[in-house]
């Protein structure tokens, strides 16, 4: 029996085959690159904490009052720089959004000027650094990115007599000791929040 003649018309070339979307063959091309945020090494954990002003100041003027806590503000995680590829927890027992909720009540006496509830959201803040995974580039800077612990490890409420701003306003403290989620923050004496 004579050996069967393959021509070169006989088969289709490669460029056929994946042209016609059914190649089941490896092209060579560039690498996929995709961007992703890891964790650089333990990410240095610290605790930071937000003060949310959560109710409007209320003045006592010449007698005694009372503020209570009623409306909800949800705070998502931030990054100390723009344009963070994605949130990670990096390992951390952090949120990617934390809504306050719950009841809390503040009373003031006359010489307290305004009153206002104040809820401190206390956030692990951990080092990371965005990479072209599949390219193995790094992408700018390590920054850090903050996130609300979960279970509402280190949260508090205070009593802000004096000072108060608007519903909403608020502030990071200094006050960032290392590690993941843990102690509540002190009360801030200056701003009235240790009565």
């Amino acid at each position: 029996m004579a050996p069967l003649a393959l021509g070169t018309a006989a088969l289709p070339s490669q460029l056929d085959l994946v042209s016609r979307g059914n190649a089941s063959i490896d092209t060579v091309g560039p690498p996929i690159c995709t961007p992703e945020t890891v964790l650089q090494g333990d990410g240095d954990p610290h605790q930071n904490f937000l003060h949310v002003q959560v109710t409007e100041a209320i003045d006592c003027g010449g007698g005694s009052c009372n503020v209570q806590y009623t409306t909800q503000h949800t705070i998502g995680w931030s990054a100390s720089i723009e344009g963070a590829y994605e949130w990670i927890a990096g390992g951390f027992s952090v949120e990617e959004s934390y809504t306050t909720g719950g009841t809390y009540e503040c009373d003031g006496e006359e010489g307290d000027g305004n009153v206002c509830v104040i809820r401190v959201i206390a956030h692990t803040a951990y080092t990371v650094q965005n990479i072209d995974a599949g390219c193995g580039g790094v992408q700018g800077d390590p920054f850090v990115m903050k996130s609300p612990n979960s279970g509402e490890i280190g949260y508090s409420y205070k009593c802000r007599r004096g000072g108060c701003g608007s519903n909403g306003d608020s502030f990071w403290d200094d006050f960032a000791p290392v590690g993941g989620p843990g102690p509540q923050a002190p009360c801030d004496a200056a701003a009235g929040e240790c009565a």
